[in-house]
């Protein structure tokens, strides 16, 4: 930091240390450290610690400044003019302004922040795809991956590779390894939607042709297209957390909800392709309500990029004869394929309908 000054700014927890922000004399953030346990984050790299608390003070510089009102409806804040004397801003000069929260972010030049995290996967177990997974939902560009035996690391290459677009292995050690991004997918998200909506249909479609046909060969097929159905919501995901978008939060939930509807009609063919050998044979009813749930889920899929309410009010009524009539076959029905397929008629329609709500709030 050469000769400058700069101050040192320390947030406490009463029971830990969270932060530790330099600031220049500008006032200008020249690093930011987040402790997370034994963990520093920074937009540079990562720092495993091992922290020892003491007993100090710390200051907090705070740059005050009114808001002022230009216009009915404009508002304006100065800038420090130290900080634009340094940075040479005059009129006409563009400046990034980033909104997080309740904080407004502004720059000179565009901040494409790095997310960096550790994780611990030694005693994860079965739980460690899920982790990692979920680290790459949320915007990770850098893990630093600890491990206490070398026979995790094939099942952390597994693991990235399942559904992270992306990730890979740089960096590794006997017991750490480094998994980066590298290559970026946070661009529109619309058209991996549009490809998740089609693959389901697909599924769907599939799904009922096989156990109408008795061919039960091929439902392990169909169940397969829930990996690549997974890797799409996955990545969308990642999209929203890192973009941001309009309506972030109900785009999240319905693409959650696809995941869930995939794995349900997964779950309905593995489990049929497991009882090929059983000589299975489902009745008309059962298979007449899948059709019916794989119709309005094909219903919302259009209705998802043409809003229209005949077809929102078809869902609902359609959503209700479906679930009576699949109670009804669950109860009464003499074979226990039958009963079977009602349970997941049910359980899929009611996932569709769920794709509803959010869609109404992100629309009307």
């Amino acid at each position: 930091m050469g000769h400058e000054k700069h101050i040192l700014v320390v947030f406490f927890h009463p029971t830990h240390l969270e932060s530790i922000v330099i600031i220049d004399k500008y006032y200008y953030v020249q690093f930011r450290y987040i402790f997370n346990r034994y963990i520093i984050r920074t937009h540079y790299n990562i720092i495993t610690i091992k922290l020892n608390l003491y007993r100090c003070s710390f200051i907090i510089m705070i740059v005050k400044r009114k808001v002022a009102q230009i216009g009915p409806s404009t508002l304006m804040v100065s800038i420090p003019s130290e900080w634009a004397k340094k940075h040479n801003l005059r009129k006409g000069v563009e400046v990034e302004v980033s909104v997080h929260d309740d904080r407004l972010v502004i720059s000179t030049e565009k901040i494409d922040e790095k997310l960096v995290g550790a994780l611990d996967v030694s005693k994860l177990r079965g739980m460690m795809l899920r982790y990692i997974v979920s680290m790459y939902k949320r915007g990770y560009d850098e893990i630093l991956v600890e491990f206490d035996r070398p026979e995790l690391v094939s099942e952390i290459q597994k693991a990235i590779g399942k559904e992270a677009v992306g990730y890979e292995i740089m960096e590794q050690g006997s017991r750490t390894l480094v998994i980066r991004n590298i290559a970026e997918t946070t661009g529109d998200y619309e058209t991996t939607l549009r490809r998740t909506f089609l693959l389901l249909n697909t599924m769907a479609k599939e799904a009922y042709e096989a156990l109408e046909k008795h061919e039960f060969d091929t439902l392990k097929n169909v169940a397969f297209l829930e990996e690549a159905n997974n890797r799409f919501t996955t990545t969308i995901r990642r999209t929203i957390n890192k973009t941001m978008p309009k309506n972030a939060t109900l785009v999240y939930y319905i693409v959650e909800q696809l995941e869930k509807i995939a794995d349900q009609y997964k779950y309905l063919c593995m489990h049929f392709f497991n009882k090929k050998d059983e000589n299975v044979k489902l009745g008309k009813k059962g298979l007449e309500l899948l059709k019916a749930t794989n119709d309005c889920f094909d219903v919302f899929s259009r209705v998802y990029y043409a809003y229209d309410q005949r077809k929102i009010v078809f869902l609902g009524e359609e959503r209700k004869r479906i679930v009576a009539e699949a109670a009804e076959l669950l109860e009464n029905a003499k074979s226990k394929h039958d009963r079977v397929l009602a349970h997941y008629v049910l359980t899929i329609v009611q996932e569709v309908f769920c794709l509803v709500g959010p869609y109404l709030a992100m629309t009307l």
